[in-house]
């Protein structure tokens, strides 16, 4: 726990400098997080006797997410760039979380090294789509806290009060109690966050009513706590299949990297939508 504390009172509030800060140093900082998930999922693949380059995931990882931050900046194609984004999560969610891996192919050799990498690489990119947007450094920060109330959320009252198992087969760890209480916290940060760091979150929505805005900050806010539970849920599919706990112990109590981002990065794509279709 201590180191948990510790971790977490360094950590966040260096992320959140490179959140602000934005432009190159937040690329980098974000294409070193991408690159470290991909090697810790292509360590899970390794470990399940399939080929895959831990190594060669993390460096075309960091590449790939520098060049769509590039590709992002130059162009104007913000919606196609997310729509094959989208795509490459899609084949490579659904190779690393079945049982395709165990047919031997010269096919499944390449998704050995294209799975680990688009799988985190793909959502994350999203982040830099967002910051792009009108705001968009806040609604990244709004996303952040949000995730962290839901884990946290989720995680005490799931450990106070949690009895009824939720999923077991793929997290036997977590309860209804705990998911419950995941959109509780969520539903709350998200809200706040709005009213605090959008300065025209009054007007930002399609009708001036308040009572629909209220409404349409509670559906982000669900939208959040959905998305970050199924996150999680797919992550721990894939450690599962690969009987790992942690993705790695590369952040200690923590776990890995992939362990703190696997509720974010669906919410990347979430928010993304949501702005720019509801708040734009």
């Amino acid at each position: 726990m201590k180191s948990r504390l510790t971790i977490s009172a360094i950590g966040i509030p260096i992320i959140l400098s490179f959140v602000w800060y934005g432009g190159l140093p937040f690329a980098i900082a974000l294409s070193v997080v991408a690159g470290l998930g991909s090697w810790e999922i292509s360590r899970m693949v390794v470990h399940k006797n399939y080929y895959s380059k831990p190594k060669f995931c993390f460096i075309f990882s960091f590449s790939i997410m520098l060049g769509i931050y590039f590709l992002i900046k130059s162009s104007n194609h913000e919606n196609l760039i997310g729509i094959f984004l989208l795509f490459f999560y899609v084949i490579s969610i659904i190779w690393l979380s079945s049982g395709l891996q165990k047919k031997h192919s010269l096919f499944n050799i390449f998704l050995g090294i294209f799975s680990p990498v688009f799988v985190v690489s793909s959502l994350m990119a999203f982040a830099f789509l967002i910051w792009n947007l009108p705001s968009g450094k806040q609604w990244i920060i709004i996303l952040l806290f949000s995730t962290w109330a839901i884990d946290s959320g989720s995680f005490m009252i799931g450990k106070l009060i949690g009895k009824t198992p939720f999923f077991p087969k793929v997290s036997p760890n977590k309860t209804l109690e705990g998911a419950l209480g995941g959109y509780f916290f969520g539903i709350i940060t998200t809200i706040a966050g709005i009213y605090f760091l959008i300065q025209n979150h009054q007007t930002f929505m399609i009708q001036n009513s308040i009572y629909f805005q209220l409404l349409l900050m509670i559906f982000l806010g669900i939208l959040l706590t959905i998305s970050s539970q199924i996150g999680d849920l797919l992550a721990s599919t894939i450690k599962r299949k690969a009987n790992f706990n942690n993705s790695s112990g590369l952040m200690q109590d923590h776990g890995g990297v992939l362990d703190r981002i696997d509720s974010i990065e669906l919410n990347l794509v979430v928010l993304y939508y949501f702005v720019t279709w509801m708040v734009i």
